[in-house]
């Protein structure tokens, strides 16, 4: 609470989270400035060993609003497609960040549990 009292009304308040804690600290943050003032969140992969990229996926409510690739991006008009269409990622959101083919893998996965 201390924290929202030093604020100014037009402040940011931007966290650098580990992807176990993110939900935790998301309901502290309602609770403290409430749940109409979470804007979206920046979800980001930095290439390692295996990947040969960079990137960052962004994200508001549940769509994708923006993307920034470097280096490999084999998905790139797909990720223009969903931001351009306005798509709901809820489904997908999990493997947003690692392109078209572990997203059509884990939609199918998840049909085939449905059935």
């Amino acid at each position: 609470m201390a924290l929202r009292n030093v604020m100014r009304p037009q402040a940011s308040l931007w966290l650098h989270l580990d992807y176990r804690t993110v939900h935790y600290v998301k309901v502290m943050c309602d609770e403290i400035f409430g749940a109409g003032a979470f804007r979206g969140e920046i979800v980001w992969v930095l290439s390692s060993g295996l990947l040969e990229s960079t990137m960052a996926l962004v994200l508001r409510d549940d769509r994708l609003v923006g993307a920034v690739l470097i280096g490999d991006s084999n998905d790139a008009l797909w990720y223009r497609d969903l931001i351009r269409g306005g798509h709901d990622v809820s489904a997908i959101r999990e493997n947003l960040i690692f392109g078209r083919a572990f997203c059509d893998a884990s939609t199918d996965a998840r049909l085939k549990e449905a059935a």
